[in-house]
């Protein structure tokens, strides 16, 4: 690197001396680095704001605040909260805010965080899901419906990435102007029926939503997805069948007619979906769901994730989570202890044997149900 284009003061050190970049309180007492940078941050989201609001800038996206004009498709009553909601409040367009304040964009960027498209929330808003779905479809043009994973959530699934997409889905009669930064998608065969209103925002029904993520890949998580859901919305997998005829030859169709039988709203994470589906496709019997185990006084001791209750197999996935602490460990290997007393062979699988070694987790679920006299 050429001596002038050296980012750093002399001595290549861009800290103060005393090696604290944040400065000390009034009594003198050296600031906490993360406390100085959340004030820091706060304040500076509450003076953009304020400026903008100076300026005559909204301090929301425009969409939220003519909410309450007519939408032409879906017809969906969306009224003018007399209290804008504070996640709301916290959000902005960063070229609206660039162009209605003097702040440099480095200014900006060390104050928001990029939530979806061109729309931005301020670093120290730390949002729910539904709060980040509801917050990037008031910011939305007003005839788009919240789809895909992000409806799920909505109807009351609990199984997402951290990093999920909020799936943004164009009505039959809007037009093809793009989505303002966002990626909109248009559903075939998206009639009025298929939305429902949750919380004044436009989702896809149950239903429909079943639909959608039925026919997503890989097939495991199709399944827990669709398994999250009937535990959250109840749909039943007749009615899903029923839509998609009218979607023959549709991609993912093939696929979700094969999952819907399996679909049980009992699973309780999707690795478990993913250990059924294998199981199905390998030919091994229908396992049972969340089986309880009690001691001899009548006390449930345990819960098996997934198994078989005559021949005593019980199939445990272990999750990122699992034997975290010596303590959890112990627990652990006592209840272990306490199943193998009362018989039970126990056959634990993790990601790592899903992926590489499917056929052996096969096999030896296979090994210990011919063990115990199993004839299938």
């Amino acid at each position: 690197m050429p001596a002038d284009s050296n980012p750093f003061p002399a001595g290549g050190n861009p800290f103060p001396a005393d090696g604290n970049p944040f400065p000390a309180d009034s009594n003198g007492n050296p600031a906490d680095s993360n406390v100085a940078l959340r004030e820091s941050n706060r304040d500076l989201g509450e003076a953009i704001h304020r400026r903008l609001t100076m300026t005559g800038g909204a301090t929301v996206c425009p969409q939220i605040a003519r909410r309450g004009s007519p939408v032409p498709w879906p017809a969906r009553p969306m009224i003018m909260m007399k209290t804008t909601p504070e996640s709301d409040r916290r959000v902005v367009r960063r070229q609206q805010a660039l162009e209605r304040s003097d702040m440099t964009p480095e200014v900006f960027d060390a104050a928001f965080a990029r939530l979806h498209g061109n729309v931005y929330v301020e670093r120290t808003a730390i949002l729910s899901p539904r709060e980040r779905i509801a917050a990037t479809s008031r910011c939305a043009p007003d005839d788009v419906i919240v789809g895909g994973i992000a409806a799920k959530i909505m109807h009351g699934g609990l199984w997402h990435d951290g990093d999920f997409t909020v799936e943004l889905v164009r009505g039959p009669e809007a037009g093809n102007r793009p989505g303002r930064g966002r990626t909109v998608a248009r559903r075939a065969g998206l009639v009025p029926d298929d939305v429902v209103e949750i919380d004044g925002i436009a989702v896809t029904s149950v239903v429909r939503t079943a639909f959608d993520l039925g026919r997503v890949g890989p097939p495991w998580r199709a399944l827990g997805h669709l398994d999250d859901l009937a535990r959250a919305g109840g749909f039943g997998a007749d009615e899903v069948r029923r839509y998609a005829e009218r979607f023959a030859g549709h991609r993912g169709v093939r696929q979700l007619r094969e999952l819907l039988p399996l679909v049980d709203g009992d699973a309780e994470s999707p690795p478990e979906s993913w250990v059924r589906l294998l199981m199905h496709r390998s030919e091994l019997p229908t396992p049972e769901l969340q089986i309880e185990v009690v001691d001899d006084d009548g006390r449930i001791f345990a819960r098996i994730d997934l198994g078989y209750v005559r021949p005593k197999v019980a199939i445990e996935f272990d999750g990122a989570d699992f034997h975290t602490s010596p303590a959890q460990r112990a627990r652990d290997e006592a209840r272990d202890a306490r199943l193998r007393d009362l018989g039970w062979i126990i056959i634990r699988i993790d990601a790592v044997r899903l992926r590489t070694d499917p056929w052996g987790v096969v096999m030896e679920i296979e090994r210990a149900l011919r063990s115990r006299g199993g004839y299938f």
